[in-house]
């Protein structure tokens, strides 16, 4: 059985946790070592971002988690030696929930990374992922003395525990209808429920639970059997515009060697699979079968090796010399054979690469869509054709075209590919460049503030214009999707001069400066300055022109020679600063004429020069603080800087830039605008807003130093401004109250009428005065008052909010304390009066019952000589038939005068001294349930008593605690309707270990809400006819105070009650 038992675990075992073929593990790679070839941008951006801000889970072992003072796990091992490799620094940010650090991870503020992250597409909007490298099963823990378990369909019936709103839950409930399933707030307390016998199995991830069994001493578990739900697998999360960091990530992923990955594994998981086949003579029959299979197979390949070995010899030869890269894989990316151009091209031998898997070389961008096209591969379709960029050995991205064929056996399952790929990198970076100039020309195009349009040569069709030429002829785009000439829309005034303009264009090429006057859409014209060059558009002569309103410029003569150079080429045309610069070395590579004026040099003493060699900048540190926010946004607008002209004047500026690729260089255009005037109407602003700010803040300081809540609320009945009382009262930061609405903030008992108070005063322009109870039932007194402008229109409502609570309580108390007194002066002096009557009649009564005993049989004597006797007005025989009962009734009706006189005296009794005994709380729950044995009986046929072992003793008194429990059994068993019904009596603990807790339910009728507060007042009671006094909740009360507890009632008409009652341990002298 043992060695049956070995066979099994080793298979499972090669199955699930050996490497590099299992599912479970997500590192197969193109293995690099210790050696990381990084490119010199990667080196540049680790030199500019050496610590790197990370999230890591204090509580999810043995992946990430915190002990012993410092961060432990496998994914914290990963972080480390690839921190190591590549010479970053990962620094843990503070502790923090996920939903906050997801969302500081998409904006960048504080978390730059998150250790473990599931691959999503909707996240992939926000985020960039490296590839899976961490992936776990879920699988089936039992007791190794269960029942066989050996599949989820084995869990039918059995009571399974797995953890709150997992996703393994509603798998559970799914796959496994009749399962009991029982739901657990962490991993551990799952574990432990399966160990002590509470549940049958825990469905869970492998990894934790393996850790967690290890860890703590669960000896009795195992590994039961695996699942059919999907593994969980995890990625690392990097801000979404640090796409630098995801390939240095990939790159330290796939640097690790298989014995480093192995004794990572051997480090955190340790637990053995047991499964539940443990038969002996199923293993020996099962060994003896293989080996008689073994032997016949090998007799057989011996005979077809040699002509196989030919086959494929010839085979080898014709692939071997195919330039194209020839591979052989399965379905889970592992390569069977590889031809030389697949090694040459990979940098890798053949020995390296075959028997791993090539899933890593695919750019994490787009396996996805890898995995969705060969996917597709069926029978019907077996060959699928796609493209992908890969990884290649000197960490370049490269492009690949692939031709992918399926291979599938007798039931047409898949069992092999045979893909034939090409490089195709020098095509992609072709087509990449098209797309630049493209980006650069369509860049400086929608920039410019003229117009700049594509006209064919042919016929005259706008082909396209900018955003500037369509407002300033008056045309909406839609309006030129319909082709139509510069004729048709009438654009040209003096048609002579187009037919001078084009043949110019025509026989030169090029026109510059061409003056005309053209028609906008609603009939007016301007003055336009064009300039236009001869090119071919996608195989059609075309023309690009440049138009340039002078309708300003033609008022005078003088202004017209004074601007006639500006408009030779189109940064000519920009009357303010414009500059295209090198964003990496921030060299000037053009600029236009008002830069000239600027530096008062030539343009070749300017370009080419980097831009702190000119000292335009009266900043530095203001002028780096512009290019970082440049490089990472990509634009910026209206960034205000102090500018220095070349006479050392300076000047404030708004300038706006954007980022683009030229040709594969990294490039900006730059605008700078003069704001000296505005800035001097700024600055008389600022200074009538500091005094405003002034009178603000000392009116501020005033209603900050109010406890009160004060709320100022706008139209939208949303808060604008709230003080420090008001944070007080909700429990948050007052400035985090500002754009709530009155409903959000006031938890209010009835929510229809939550705002009616605010709309009330807006409506009105009247102040309001309310009494308000909310949820966690605080009594507040509400005011609102209207604040209105000149007109009289009420725009605002300040609500201040006062806590009647204490004030109330205290109220209610003092009234219920002299109550109380003085029922129990008048309980005292009744009981007093009453109690000396009643004690002579239960003393009197026996003797005359046993005289009426004595006495009866003469008086049958008499009846018999006399049958008209007559005794009290009654003949004898009615006489003597109710006389025993009624003497039975008098004596009864005493013992429950006593009975009231003695719930009197304990309802007046003060507080006793006698409160210092050591108290045994389930002792006291044995006495009285054992005291009402026969009313429980007779009650209910569902009586459950639970209470935990081990319980600290109370300081109190026993007989005091014991009538509790007595009175409070006793009205459960009352409460009830049938005996079908249960009462259920717990003993536990608080979970801070500071109160003992009692709890009574029953399944009873119910307490309305409206009496719930009543029941524990003297003298009230519900069952008035039914022999209540309505004195046992009361003292019950009275009790439970005395010994500092707290009686709290949890009741639903129909469906039950629940006596709650707290009692502190209170510790003695000795005790620590």
């Amino acid at each position: 059985m043992v060695r049956g038992r070995l066979l099994v675990i080793s298979l499972f075992l090669v199955g699930i946790v050996s490497f590099p073929s299992s599912p479970v593990w997500a590192e197969e790679s193109d293995l690099l070592g210790g050696d990381i070839p990084l490119t010199d941008s990667e080196r540049a951006w680790i030199a500019d971002h050496p610590v790197i801000n990370v999230r890591i889970s204090r509580s999810y072992p043995p992946f990430e988690f915190y002990a012993d003072g410092r961060f432990q796990g496998l994914a914290v091992d990963y972080l480390n030696l690839i921190g190591e490799r590549v010479g970053l620094r990962f620094q843990p940010t503070p502790d923090m929930p996920w939903k906050e650090a997801l969302e500081r991870l998409r904006n960048g503020n504080g978390v730059d990374l998150v250790l473990m992250i599931t691959h999503t597409e909707e996240r992939e909007r926000y985020y960039n992922f490296t590839r899976d490298y961490i992936s776990f099963p879920e699988v089936i823990f039992t007791r190794k003395d269960r029942v066989f378990v050996s599949e989820m369909a084995d869990l039918e019936g059995l009571r399974v525990v797995t953890e709150n709103d997992f996703i393994s839950a509603t798998q559970i409930r799914e796959t496994v209808p009749g399962a009991d399933l029982l739901e657990v707030d962490s991993t551990d307390k799952a574990l432990r429920t399966v160990a002590l016998g509470q549940a049958d199995a825990y469905v869970g991830n492998l990894a934790v639970g393996s850790y967690l069994i290890d860890k703590l001493g669960l000896v009795n578990l195992k590994i039961a059997a695996p699942t059919a739900f999907a593994e969980d697998s995890y990625a690392m999360g990097v801000r979404k515009d640090w796409p630098f960091l995801v390939g240095i990530l990939e790159k330290g992923l796939n640097s690790f060697l298989p014995e480093e990955l192995q004794a990572l594994k051997r480090k955190w998981f340790v637990i053995p699979f047991e499964h539940g086949l443990q038969t002996k003579d199923v293993v020996q029959w099962v060994v003896l079968t293989l080996l008689a299979v073994s032997i016949l197979l090998i007799l057989f390949m011996r005979r077809a090796g040699k002509m196989l070995r030919t086959s494929e010899e010839r085979f080898r030869r014709i692939v071997e010399d195919q330039t194209e890269f020839i591979v052989r894989w399965r379905p889970d990316g592992t390569r069977t054979f590889v031809n030389d151009s697949y090694c040459r091209h990979f940098g890798q031998s053949r020995d390296k690469l075959i028997g791993t898997s090539f899933f890593p070389l695919i750019s994490p961008d787009d396996r996805k869509v890898f995995e969705e096209r060969v996917s597709s591969i069926s029978p019907e379709a077996p060959v699928s054709h796609g493209e992908h960029k890969v990884l290649l050995p000197d960490g370049m991205i490269g492009w690949n075209a692939w031709t992918d064929r399926g291979i599938f056996d007798d039931s047409g399952r898949i069992i092999e590919y045979q893909s034939v790929g090409r490089d195709i990198t020098a095509n992609k970076l072709a087509a990449e460049k098209l797309e630049e100039n493209e980006i650069y020309f369509r860049t400086l195009t929608q920039t410019s503030p003229d117009t700049i349009a594509l006209v064919s040569s042919s016929d005259g069709t706008v082909l396209d214009v900018n955003d500037a030429g369509l407002e300033q002829f008056g045309y909406r785009r839609e309006d030129l999707e319909e082709s139509k000439s510069t004729v048709q829309l009438g654009l040209w005034k003096d048609l002579s001069l187009r037919d001078k303009f084009l043949q110019r264009l025509t026989v030169e090429g090029k026109v510059d400066n061409f003056e005309t006057e053209l028609m906008l859409r609603d009939g007016t014209s301007f003055f336009g300055l064009i300039s236009a060059r001869h090119i071919d558009f996608r195989g059609e002569p075309c023309s690009v022109a440049y138009i340039k309103d002078i309708t300003e410029q033609k008022r005078t003569e003088q202004q017209l020679r004074d601007s006639e150079a500006r408009f030779r080429r189109v940064f000519e045309a920009n009357p303010d600063f414009l500059v295209l610069m090198d964003l990496d070395t921030t060299r000037v590579i053009e600029c236009n004429e008002a830069s000239m004026g600027l530096f008062r040099m030539s343009r070749e003493e300017v370009v080419g020069k980097p831009v702190t060699d000119l000292r335009v900048w009266q900043d530095e540190s203001v002028r780096r603080a512009y290019m970082e926010r440049l490089r990472e946004e990509g634009h910026i607008k209206n960034f205000e800087a102090t500018f220095c002209k070349a006479d050392g004047e300076t000047f404030p500026g708004l300038i706006s830039a954007r980022t683009l690729s030229l040709n594969g260089r990294n490039c900006y255009i730059s605008f700078v605008k003069d704001v000296t005037v505005l800035k001097e109407s700024e600055e008389a602003l600022r200074t009538s807003e500091a005094r405003y700010r002034r009178l603000s803040q000392e009116f501020e300081a005033v209603l900050e130093g109010i406890t009160d809540s004060l709320v100022l609320f706008d139209a939208d009945y949303k808060v604008v401004w709230a003080n420090q009382g008001a944070g007080a009262q909700y429990a948050t930061e007052s400035r985090k109250l500002r754009g709530r609405s009155c409903k959000e903030i006031w938890d209010c008992l009835d929510s229809s009428v939550c705002q009616n108070c605010i709309r009330q005063v807006f409506d009105s322009g009247e102040s309001f005065e309310i009494i308000r109870k909310t949820d966690d039932d605080r009594t507040w007194g509400v005011k609102g008052y209207p604040i209105k402008d000149k007109l009289g229109k009420v725009i605002n409502v300040i609500q201040i909010s006062s806590d009647l609570t204490e004030k109330i309580q205290l109220r209610e108390e003092a009234a219920r304390s002299a109550h109380l007194a003085a029922l129990g002066s008048i309980s005292a002096g009744i009981a007093h009066e009453i109690n000396n009557p009643t004690g002579l009649v239960l003393m009197a009564m026996p003797m005359i019952q046993d005289a009426f005993e004595d006495i009866l049989p003469l008086l049958d004597e008499i009846a018999e000589k006399d049958p008209d006797l007559m005794i009290a007005g009654l003949y004898y025989s009615a006489f003597r038939a109710n006389v025993t009962e009624t003497l039975e009734d008098i004596y009864g009706g005493a013992k429950r005068i006593k009975g009231i006189v003695r719930e009197l005296k304990d309802f007046a009794r003060e507080n006793p001294d006698d409160l210092l005994e050591d108290v045994d709380m389930a002792e006291v729950i044995d006495k009285a349930v054992r005291l009402l044995r026969n009313q429980i009986r007779n009650s209910t046929s569902r009586f459950e008593v639970q209470t935990s072992e081990r319980l600290p003793v109370l300081r109190g008194n026993a007989q005091r605690l014991e009538q509790v429990v007595l009175n409070l059994v006793h009205n459960a068993c009352q409460a009830l309707d049938s005996r079908d019904s249960a009462v259920r009596v717990s003993l536990g603990m608080t979970d801070n270990k500071e109160m003992i807790v009692l709890e009574v339910s029953d399944e009873g009728r119910g307490i309305p809400a409206e009496l719930i507060e009543k029941v524990t007042d003297p003298f009230f009671t519900t069952r008035r006819e039914e022999g209540g006094t309505g004195l046992g909740l009361s003292v019950t009360s009275r009790i439970v105070k005395e010994h500092d507890g707290r009686m709290n009632i949890n009741s639903t008409p129909g469906e039950g009650t629940t006596f709650r009652v707290a009692l502190p341990i209170r510790k003695g002298d000795d005790d620590e």
